[in-house]
């Protein structure tokens, strides 16, 4: 990975543990395991909450981009890859690409959605969202021109 990769990632990373604290931090409601009350542990465990679920979301986001190289590689007449291939094959794609940049969008949005949930539905909605953020992206983005 080149310096300026290497560079990018962290910008990505910051900014979005930036965009999920603005969500976190403006909820209109007491979210995931009481939120954000005047008990500092309660706001250390909805942070620390936040962080897990936006984790799932990327292990999400990671699933999908897996799943459609799986069947877009089985489309083109592969039956079998090594896993080496496969996973250099879906970090370089832009589908994961797409789906990193989205992920914190896709979380913002899941975290206002919610409330008093458990720690367990809530990474369960976590993961699924992040493996379906491409069709979630598509319907909050307008959008649709040329990329290249």
């Amino acid at each position: 990975m080149t310096l300026s990769q290497r560079l990018t990632l962290a910008i990505a990373a910051i900014a979005s543990f930036g965009i999920i604290f603005f969500f976190v931090d403006r909820a209109s409601h007491p979210s995931v395991s009481g939120a954000f009350g005047v008990d500092p542990e309660a706001t250390f465990s909805s942070v620390l909450t936040a962080v897990i679920a936006f984790v799932a979301t990327l292990v999400g986001v990671l699933l999908g981009a897996i799943y459609r190289r799986l069947i877009a590689m089985q489309n083109d007449g592969r039956k079998s890859v090594s896993y080496r291939v496969l996973f250099r094959s879906v970090f370089r794609s832009i589908d994961f690409q797409i789906g990193l940049f989205g992920a914190p969008v896709v979380f913002g949005l899941l975290w206002q959605a919610i409330s008093d949930l458990s720690i367990e539905a809530m990474l369960v909605i976590a993961l699924q969202n992040g493996f379906a953020s491409h069709a979630v992206l598509r319907e909050v983005t307008p959008f649709r021109g040329n990329t290249e």
